[in-house]
């Protein structure tokens, strides 16, 4: 919600497997945009899991990179000053006027092991992702997708420990909305 200049985003990605919610990640963030191409992000991040869960302040910058890339990259800092570190890069483009294919690449490191959460310190998780939206308006548009993950250092092991595999692919289908 906002203007090109001011921004409120909610963000809130989670996962289901047949055994209920696997996790959620909420954030609530302002964002500022200092030109047309760079934007700071101010905000909290949530990550609601059913055996735990962990608050962040969240500071981030999102920039229009070269060969139309869309980049940002976000601070987390969670209590006992627990760090964590995201960047992301997207593009997308316009197949149809009302078929938007975007891929997405996301990776996650963290200052410290916690084990609550399965996340260990370091290189924690690559993300490679595709989605197909369907633009029914400028401010309305549901997507189909698919998505692999792979942990990585002691993430992998917790994850090994829990009997998850080294990566998974999933399929994914959300919608994006603006106001």
């Amino acid at each position: 919600m906002g203007t090109d200049t001011h921004q409120f985003n909610l963000v809130s990605e989670g996962e289901r497997t047949s055994d209920g919610l696997a996790g959620h990640e909420l954030r609530a963030h302002y964002t500022k945009a200092l030109s047309s191409k760079v934007g700071v992000n101010l905000g909290w991040r949530g990550d609601l899991q059913p055996s735990s869960s962990r608050d962040w302040f969240l500071l981030g910058v999102s920039w229009d990179a070269p060969f139309e890339l869309e980049a940002g990259s976000a601070l987390f800092v969670g209590s006992g000053g627990r760090l964590g570190l995201r960047l992301e890069v997207e593009r997308g483009f316009q197949i149809t006027p009302s078929l938007l294919l975007t891929p997405e690449a996301k990776v996650n490191s963290y200052s410290e092991d916690d084990i609550q959460t399965g996340i260990g310190s370091g290189l924690s998780e690559l993300e490679l992702a595709m989605r197909l939206a369907y633009e029914v308006s400028p401010l309305f548009s549901p997507y189909i997708g698919i998505i692999w993950r792979r942990p990585y250092g002691k993430t992998a092991d917790f994850a090994r420990a829990e009997g998850e595999h080294r990566g998974n692919v999933q399929f994914l289908m959300g919608v994006n909305f603006a106001l």
